[in-house]
């Protein structure tokens, strides 16, 4: 018997002499918990990165298409690796094909939940839900698997769900209620010959950031550049009007967040469909065009790509817009504004088109898009 970083003669249990004990030098246990976190920072790094990517691609592609993507990528490095190790085939060798298999075809439907998870729940909310899992297997690893938890893991465990509790908010975002009586509608719902519609004026909030950013406006008034500054620091979503216009009849609607054109642009995607917008018929807030011309930009710019108004924009069947007006007049005092129209979807086209007075085909700025920033392919 010998200990480790001695050299000498090592006598056995009998007492008789030994082999030569080698020389064993000490593990640099700092340095090698350092290179530990290094590996598990770099691969939270590349898997956030994929995922961000897999989200930002399935909004846009199908979603097995992503998934299949990932298993290229994914099957090219472990072939190289196994190339550089042992050999492909001796990676490959198992003596439970079977066993192997479901597993493959396992992980291919988590990933494929999970990537529909992030483009219909979002990456931070999906991402939650999957931290649950190892807390609950951890909080399990002591009744079921007979381990011994002590009070800081279950200190740990308890610190881990109190935090996936404050992303989520239950109750208020992802895990709700909706009664019965209350009306459902998505992007996905729009058809050609459908009306597009605003419940208010656009353009308000980026005229306000444009202010706040230091633009000098001379001719603006100051009740003007007050309510452009408020619309920017406190805007006031439209949420009783939601409901009253899906009970008239709308098939698809979203908020105005990202501009109006990137919004718009989620439902002609989500439905398969084209709109077109009438650049004469956008409803700019008071104030805007001052805005505008000071920054040297079209106010149509700030109306289109602001975004951050939080009206709503929606598609209607064109004999239930005179019914949705009224009735949305009598619950909220807002008016219901036509703008566009849903065409059928062409190819090689931008899905939102704006056009002017004399008919041209405008070159509309982009809105925002979450991993593109505001540099978005679109019309």
């Amino acid at each position: 018997l010998y200990a480790p970083g001695r050299k000498g003669k090592a006598k056995s249990d009998t007492g008789t002499a030994g082999v030569e004990a080698p020389e064993i030098p000490a593990i640099d246990v700092a340095q090698r918990t350092r290179a530990g976190i290094g590996f598990m920072v770099a691969a939270a790094f590349v898997f956030a990165i994929q995922d961000g990517l897999s989200r930002h691609l399935g909004g846009i592609y199908n979603i097995l298409m992503i998934v299949m993507i990932r298993y290229w990528f994914f099957a090219a490095f472990v072939i190289l690796v196994a190339a550089r190790r042992s050999g492909i085939r001796a990676a490959a060798a198992t003596r439970q094909p079977v066993l192997q298999a479901f597993r493959g075809f396992l992980l291919a439907g988590e990933i494929c939940v999970m990537v529909t998870s992030f483009v219909l729940l979002g990456l931070v909310e999906s991402h939650s839900v999957f931290a649950c899992y190892p807390l609950i297997v951890a909080a399990l690893s002591g009744p079921v698997l007979g381990e011994k938890v002590g009070w800081r893991r279950w200190t740990a465990i308890a610190i881990g769900f109190c935090g996936i509790l404050v992303i989520l908010q239950p109750g208020v975002t992802v895990i709700a209620h909706v009664g019965e009586s209350t009306p459902l509608l998505s992007r996905s719902g729009a058809r050609p010959g459908d009306v597009v519609a605003v419940t208010g004026p656009v353009g308000g909030a980026s005229a306000g950031f444009g202010l706040l950013s230091g633009v000098e406006a001379p001719g603006l008034g100051e009740l003007s550049r007050d309510l452009l500054i408020e619309c920017q620091l406190r805007p006031q979503p439209q949420l009783a009007a939601a409901p009253v216009l899906a009970r008239a009849g709308a098939t698809a609607m979203i908020d105005v967040s990202d501009g109006l054109n990137a919004d718009l642009g989620h439902i002609a995607l989500a439905s398969g469909v084209g709109i077109r917008l009438e650049g004469k018929e956008i409803p700019i807030m008071a104030g805007v065009p001052e805005v505008a011309a000071a920054a040297g930009v079209d106010p149509l710019s700030f109306a289109i790509s602001g975004g951050e108004d939080y009206v709503l924009a929606l598609t209607i069947p064109e004999d239930r817009f005179a019914e949705a007006d009224s009735a949305l007049i009598d619950a909220t005092g807002f008016e219901l504004l036509a703008i566009g129209s849903v065409e059928s979807p062409e190819s090689d086209c931008p899905a939102v088109k704006v056009f002017a007075e004399d008919g041209s085909d405008l070159l509309a700025p982009p809105g925002f898009d979450h991993f593109g920033g505001s540099g978005a392919d679109s019309r």
